[in-house]
């Protein structure tokens, strides 16, 4: 008997390929094994079970078989689901945030505006100064065009500024050079064509609770003044424009996210053990000031919000920290997000398996996390397989290894992976782990969004 492949980089089979001989009468048992990212198709000769891939031959004559194996789809692979095969962007991610049989796994990035100012000036002529100071429709430009270049199943506009510099801050051109006019003073300040790095936060900028009411925090905005800004027109002119074809997404930061900002990494920790009534105070003011902004972003047409919490993983703090200090005011932040009509997406980035409980109990309409790292595995087929499918799942390409570094190959086994999370109702939503990195190319991004979706390019 010779056994034969169709292409030995599919898959393999035992009885191994090549010929060999039998007494005549044996019932020999072959069977054939796909690779990775492949599937058994059918044998051709005679075979007992054609379609199976485990089945035998009888040697009854000279027999010649072939183990036909074909590359899985990438519909197939990520989504064994065949819902309306006509929706659009925003009706997709409804349904796998909903869990009603979206068309195919709809495909987002987070923390895209971030990318967005590294490369709107290939897009058009405005730069990220632009899509920060600009006047609302230069803001919405940028956006408007990224919606069409990229193809990406949202458009997350929640980095469009911030209240403090929509009030009080102008962008002016003079001499082909870029300044921030303050109103107040008319004082001018230059801008780089290429906007600068942040550093990381280390210095506190809260120092007693008395502090938190004497100006050193930002400013405390009602619904009416946080729209009074106009830092939301924007989100307005893209809502009236293509609200219904596209989800909005805004971003807030959770309260343990916010306590960096205000104490700095390292204080930040230290407090939760030595300052106490201090946290609890700022994470008080942090719940009350995302509640006005839910209401805001709510107001101005938004319909998801993404919410971060970069510092409250179990390799950071104790759980115990976490259910004293932040996950009861958590919880009331996504149910108020939920009330308002918001679809909410809670980011916890970090260790996440021992606050897996904490998170269905503070019932998110879904859970995104970042790719593994050296010292870190996060797995989203074991969450899923202790979330159950109450909860929809972000998946977490590497940006830097499987996007930016990969190709179609490495994209597939990245995709593939994710198909391990994927359940019958939808609830999967293909990802990345963190922000895109500024040094991918945009045709890049563009055609690995082109490939999530259909498995060409």
């Amino acid at each position: 008997m010779e056994i034969a492949v169709n292409n030995s980089s599919y898959g393999t089979t035992n009885t191994s390929v090549g010929k060999h001989s039998f007494n005549l009468g044996t019932v020999v048992t072959i069977t054939a094994t796909p690779k990775s990212g492949y599937q058994f198709v059918r044998w051709e000769g005679n075979v007992a079970k054609e379609n199976s891939a485990f089945t035998t031959v009888t040697m009854n004559a000279i027999k010649n078989v072939t183990a036909y194996f074909e590359r899985i789809p990438i519909i197939t692979l990520l989504s064994p689901i065949i819902g309306n095969q006509f929706m659009t962007s925003k009706e997709r991610l409804e349904a796998a945030i909903l869990g009603t049989y979206p068309d195919r796994p709809p495909i987002v990035l987070p923390y895209f505006h971030l990318y967005l100012d590294h490369v709107a000036h290939e897009l058009c002529e405005l730069g990220w100064e632009y899509r920060m100071y600009g006047t609302p429709e230069e803001k919405a430009r940028v956006y408007r065009l990224a919606k069409t270049y990229f193809g990406l199943d949202w458009l997350p506009v929640g980095g469009i500024g911030t209240a403090m510099n929509a009030r009080s801050i102008s962008l002016t051109e003079c001499d082909g050079a870029l300044f921030l006019r303050e109103s107040s003073d008319g004082s001018m300040t230059k801008l780089p064509r290429v906007k600068p790095h942040e550093p990381p936060i280390t210095k506190r900028i809260v120092d007693t609770i008395e502090d938190i009411d004497n100006g050193r925090l930002p400013a405390f905005l009602l619904v009416d003044e946080i729209l009074a800004t106009r830092v939301l027109d924007p989100v307005g002119i893209l809502a009236e424009e293509f609200g219904d074809e596209i989800m909005l997404v805004g971003g807030v930061s959770m309260p343990g996210n916010l306590n960096y900002f205000y104490l700095g990494i390292y204080d930040m920790m230290t407090a939760l053990k030595d300052e106490q009534d201090l946290i609890h105070r700022l994470v008080e003011r942090s719940k009350s000031m995302i509640f006005n902004m839910l209401e805001a972003m709510k107001a101005s047409g938004i319909g998801c919000v993404w919410m971060e919490d970069n510092f409250v993983g179990g390799d950071l703090i104790s759980l115990d920290d976490y259910k004293t200090f932040f996950f009861r005011a958590n919880t009331e932040i996504i149910a108020t997000a939920k009330r308002l009509g918001l679809h909410t997406v809670y980011y916890l980035t970090g260790e996440v398996m021992s606050r897996l409980p904490c998170v269905m109990e503070m019932k998110p309409d879904c859970l995104a996390i970042e790719e593994s790292k050296k010292t870190l595995t996060l797995d989203t087929s074991a969450i899923r397989k202790e979330a159950g499918e109450n909860l929809c799942l972000f998946g977490n390409v590497d940006v830097y290894h499987d996007i930016e570094l990969g190709d179609k190959e490495s994209w597939r086994m990245a995709l593939e992976e994710q198909k391990k999370a994927a359940c019958p109702n939808g609830k999967l939503v293909l990802s990345a782990g963190s922000p895109v990195t500024f040094d991918t190319p945009k045709e890049k991004i563009r055609d690995f969004v082109k490939f999530a979706k259909y498995g060409v390019v």
